[in-house]
């Protein structure tokens, strides 16, 4: 299943978690954690906080491309 870019961000707006792979790597957004939204690749310390669901699409890359730009390209597996 794939999402776009406005259910993305009402997901994460409504605290919904997120569990997604990009290119065969599996990756997690915890939208309500006492830091903000945090986003890492599974099974790693690699963990960035954002503090809104804006910051998050504006600022979130993966493998150096921003979220916005590859929402179509990633596979939801938890929302």
């Amino acid at each position: 299943m794939t999402i776009g870019i406005d259910d993305l961000r009402n997901s994460l707006n409504i605290g919904s978690d997120i569990e997604f792979k990009f290119n065969g790597i599996a990756y997690s957004i915890i939208p309500s954690t006492p830091k903000g939204i945090l986003f890492g690749r599974q099974y790693s310390d690699d963990e960035q906080y954002f503090s809104s669901s804006d910051a998050f699409i504006d600022n979130c890359k993966i493998e150096g491309k921003q979220i916005k730009d590859i929402i179509g390209e990633i596979e939801i597996l938890l929302m």
